[in-house]
């Protein structure tokens, strides 16, 4: 088993994408009247405010930041988040949050572009497929790793406990892949 670097943060984070399990409604990124629309609908406050956990946010080219209002994360709403999208190509990211309390059902991977995973609670185990062996990654609050693009990785937590963590993912063309349960015949 070896051992990659990883990231430690001193400041508290709460933003990021998708892990493939959750790709709604994509508004298009780059145009102000978007962050206006999204300000008023389903997610938002009016104040601007939203919940990371429930509004991901679509960065787009032109440095723009368009929350993703009604998103259901469903494969649908991921589907369409990605074809509203899909003019920034691997530019575009989706910052998404979620909390997990059991084993990822699925591995992924996203051949365009790297993805960022920061534990912002408790720990989780992040696993990576370098070489076809399994690099397995602990990660605790504040930290964080970087999935390069094309490496197949799926997610572990212990019994009983739960992680939540922040992902910031290049989507375009991710792929899934089923993960056997725990002591399957393979």
């Amino acid at each position: 088993m070896r051992a990659r670097p990883r990231f430690r943060f001193g400041l508290s984070v709460a933003l990021v994408f998708g892990l493939g399990l959750g790709f709604g409604l994509g508004l298009r990124s780059g145009a102000a009247d978007d962050c206006a629309a999204a300000a008023t609908a389903g997610g938002m406050n009016p104040d601007g405010t939203f919940r990371i956990m429930e509004v991901p946010v679509h960065l787009g080219l032109g440095a723009t930041a368009v929350p993703q209002v009604d998103f259901s994360h469903t494969p649908e709403s991921f589907q369409a988040y990605a074809e509203a999208t899909a003019s920034d190509g691997a530019e575009g990211r989706l910052v998404a949050m979620y909390t997990f309390s059991e084993p990822w059902p699925v591995w992924e991977m996203h051949p365009k572009g790297s993805e960022l995973v920061v534990c912002t609670a408790g720990s989780m185990t992040l696993i990576q497929e370098v070489g076809g062996e399994e690099l397995r990654i602990q990660l605790a609050a504040g930290e964080a790793v970087v999935n390069p693009p094309g490496v197949w990785h799926t997610g572990d937590v212990a019994d009983g406990a739960a992680a939540t963590a922040l992902f910031i993912t290049a989507g375009q063309g991710t792929e899934h892949r089923p993960r056997e349960p725990k002591g399957a015949q393979v």
